[in-house]
């Protein structure tokens, strides 16, 4: 159970019981609901347990730090686990220093107490908890989802996915219903599907292809479920683990089941991060996987596409470190192609960020940035908020306009 971490909560079951809870005594990282997990659980935390526990020896906090003092803090925990286990953190690993318990307000680890609804706060007095509960208000709700989901999540892969079904579209819907949530109504059977996890978990399953189908009809390549081109060829570039974890059966089957003539498609996954220990199965014999584990502009010998597609890129993060740059030399093959590019992207701020590095090839379009309608809706803790505010993938996107564009 240990795929996801929350500082307030069991680490081994999950689960929370108020007034038994009892923290690792030397890292006083972890949380248990009783001696037995703790003594299960040893084997496991032993060797990055001493690290967090020296980590508090090297790095001085001070109470009333600020926030900036508060995130180089964590920042300098994460290389220092790194460097120190001599491997990249686990997922449980990284949300540790993502998310360490300390109070909302001054940053102090000392005297805590949680809110008791999203458990995902903590306040050293009831003055702090006070004075941050509009602000908390806010996310409170969200941030109680992302522990309610991430908790439902893990029981399905442990136990068993649930079945998804697609509909057959009715021959009078002829266009992308408006929402990701109208989707599920119209072209996804939600019979085994009822309360808000549920759906969350369907758009999970749903939202990369689509934000693709989305892209398709946007850039005018499919019109009335129709494509405008016989074979189809999309390219999703700096493909990495969360294209790979796609369930790309039932996605390309929605993609059958959605466009009327389909003869031909190709998927070409291209990026550094593109490893497959195997090729995903799918049943579907009109439709083509390639991988490409390389950078883009390095993948010469594939088809041309008519529809780019990069998701939740980041494409600026590294826009002024050299050495960290991957995306520079492929920024001006993606511009230059003569296909639509789709970018979608956590928040709005980050992907007006990603559109400021096209300024500088100004051979495409940029249409305006807004919500994504068909993006995930799951929540995601923000690590890089001070308050912690969920994201969504696929939040927000943009579209570069090619040769077929049309509003």
């Amino acid at each position: 159970m240990m795929i996801f971490f929350y500082n307030s909560i069991c680490h081994v079951c999950k689960e929370y019981k108020k007034d038994a809870m009892k923290r690792c005594g030397s890292c006083k990282f972890i949380t248990y609901c009783c001696k037995e997990h703790q003594i299960s659980d040893w084997k496991n935390h032993k060797q990055i347990c001493s690290l967090l526990a020296n980590s508090q020896k090297i790095f001085t906090l001070n109470v009333n730090c600020g926030y900036n003092q508060w995130r180089s803090y964590r920042t300098l925990l994460q290389l220092y686990l790194q460097q120190s286990l001599e491997r990249e953190l686990l997922p449980y690993e990284n949300q540790m220093w993502m998310f360490p318990r300390a109070c909302a307000i001054c940053y102090s680890r000392e005297n805590l107490r949680d809110c008791e609804n999203c458990l995902c706060v903590a306040y050293c007095s009831s003055e702090h908890q006070t004075i941050h509960k509009e602000l908390h208000y806010s996310v409170c709700y969200s941030l109680k989802l992302c522990l309610d989901y991430d908790r439902f999540y893990s029981r399905v892969q442990y136990q068993a996915a649930k079945e998804i079904k697609l509909k057959e579209i009715k021959t009078d819907i002829r266009h992308l219903p408006d929402n990701i949530h109208k989707c599920m109504e119209n072209i996804l059977d939600m019979s085994n599907f009822s309360d808000s996890l549920d759906k969350i978990y369907v758009s999970d399953t749903f939202a990369t292809m689509l934000t693709i189908i989305y892209g398709l009809e946007k850039c005018n390549i499919l019109k009335d479920r129709k494509l405008k081109t016989s074979n189809l060829v999309v390219h999703i570039v700096g493909a990495d683990i969360f294209e790979l974890m796609t369930d790309w059966k039932l996605n390309f089957q929605l993609l059958n089941n959605w466009i009327i003539n389909l003869d031909s498609c190709k998927f070409i996954f291209i990026g550094p991060d593109c490893k497959w220990n195997k090729p995903p199965e799918y049943d579907c014999e009109n439709i083509k996987v390639e991988y490409v584990n390389d950078f883009y502009h390095n993948a010469n010998n594939i088809d041309h596409a008519d529809l780019i597609v990069t998701f939740n890129s980041g494409l600026h993060e590294f826009e002024f470190d050299n050495q960290q740059d991957t995306w520079k030399k492929s920024l001006e093959k993606l511009i230059n192609s003569e296909a639509p590019l789709v970018i979608t992207s956590y928040t709005k701020q980050e992907l007006e960020e990603d559109l400021k590095r096209f300024e500088l090839f100004p051979k495409k379009t940029i249409k305006h940035i807004e919500k994504n309608v068909y993006s995930n809706l799951r929540p995601i803790r923000d690590w890089d908020s001070e308050l912690c505010t969920p994201f969504y993938v696929n939040g927000y996107i943009a579209i570069l306009a090619g040769i077929h564009y049309s509003e």
